[in-house]
């Protein structure tokens, strides 16, 4: 898959790895270390792709860790700058935003795994658990979630939370498809 699209999408990805790096520097400082992976998302979720990319079997552990979170957050993506927008005003930085997680959440959608595994599930559940985190702290303020009311905000966990169940059936979903594609062994 992307066989043709490697190399200039490995590079696309480590581009917006690095800009999103610069860019959110000041809001990263801000966040304790310890909850650095669970809440910085847009110059991880890229490189992650890039890394996926660059083998032609990428490891189930880095295939899905790349996958889920991204794709989870692309469709929140589309609840959240909406939302937030609507809120404060329409703006070209929510929309350039909004955008840019679904430039990579789009790729993270055709990486997703095709088997369900331990992987798929410890991707799955950090999701969950990174959703959590950005519930409770407000996401120390690397995103804009503390400008929504507090309905709002458990509103886009719980279509977090089901995004995470869509995005775990579609990988069972292709793992059963595989299962029945194979022809049983002649004993």
């Amino acid at each position: 898959m992307f066989t043709k699209y490697r190399l200039p999408l490995i590079c696309v990805n480590l581009g917006l790895a690095v800009a999103a790096l610069i860019y959110d520097i000041p809001a990263i400082l801000q966040i304790p270390w310890y909850a650095l992976l669970f809440v910085v998302v847009c110059p991880i979720y890229p490189l992650l792709i890039a890394l996926t990319l660059t083998s032609k079997q990428p490891r189930p552990l880095l295939q899905s860790f790349a996958s889920i979170p991204a794709s989870v957050y692309g469709g929140l993506a589309l609840c959240f700058y909406p939302l937030h927008m609507a809120l404060s005003g329409l703006s070209w930085y929510g929309i350039g935003q909004m955008l840019w997680v679904l430039l990579y959440a789009s790729q993270a959608v055709f990486l997703l795994p095709r088997k369900h595994s331990a992987a798929t599930l410890a991707a799955a559940g950090f999701t969950v658990f990174s959703l959590t985190i950005h519930l409770q702290t407000g996401s120390y303020g690397y995103l804009d979630i503390a400008s929504l009311s507090e309905p709002a905000q458990i509103s886009l966990f719980l279509v977090g939370i089901v995004l995470v169940g869509v995005v775990a059936g579609v990988i069972k979903h292709y793992s059963l498809l595989d299962r029945s594609k194979q022809v049983p062994e002649r004993v």
